[in-house]
């Protein structure tokens, strides 16, 4: 799976690695044909070489190994969370967890790209976390406004329709979820 940030280097990698292959091969077959011998051309060996391997560093797959709920508790918090809303994003993560098992979870963890967990879709699960925590979710919104340099409403264009409460959280949950997945990938 190639991460989106890293599809337009593969594809310029790829597009280059391809050019100075042809331009190695067809200089290979021009030198034949006026001297009779193959000229070996080490720059565009070299250059061929160095491209396959930078494309073979973009196609690895990121070492998920440090995405556990250990770590994604501390991130959360050194976000500034406190420990009752913690609890309650651990308690979906397990849930996760035991259900997926640790490889199949760390997948999932780390492809959330800004989308929220299912189990924390529904409008009356988001607007009970924000009467629990009204004033963690209003400091986290503002927040990601200063971070973003949008506002709450810009943000949550997608989830129009939802109430006012359960789009801020849910704003807060996914937000703050894949920023922890990418800070524990790097």
């Amino acid at each position: 799976m190639f991460y989106k940030a890293n599809k337009f280097w593969l594809w310029f990698f790829g597009v280059l690695s391809v050019v100075y292959l042809s331009t190695f091969i067809y200089l290979a077959y021009r030198s034949w044909l006026d001297i009779g011998e193959l000229h070996f051309n080490w720059v565009y060996l070299t250059g061929f070489i160095i491209f396959s391997y930078w494309f073979l560093e973009l196609t690895k797959k990121p070492n998920l190994s440090s995405i556990t709920l250990k770590n994604i508790k501390t991130k959360m918090y050194e976000i500034g969370f406190n420990k009752s809303w913690i609890e309650e994003i651990k308690i979906v993560l397990d849930s996760r967890l035991s259900g997926y098992g640790e490889r199949k979870f760390q997948e999932w963890f780390s492809s959330l790209n800004y989308s929220l967990p299912e189990e924390l879709r529904a409008e009356t699960v988001a607007i009970k976390l924000y009467e629990e925590h009204s004033t963690l979710v209003e400091e986290q919104v503002k927040k990601l406004e200063e971070e973003t340099k949008l506002t709450w409403g810009e943000q949550t264009v997608d989830l129009i329709g939802l109430d006012e409460k359960s789009r801020k959280v849910q704003l807060v949950i996914r937000h703050r979820l894949s920023d922890i997945a990418l800070d524990l990938l790097i």
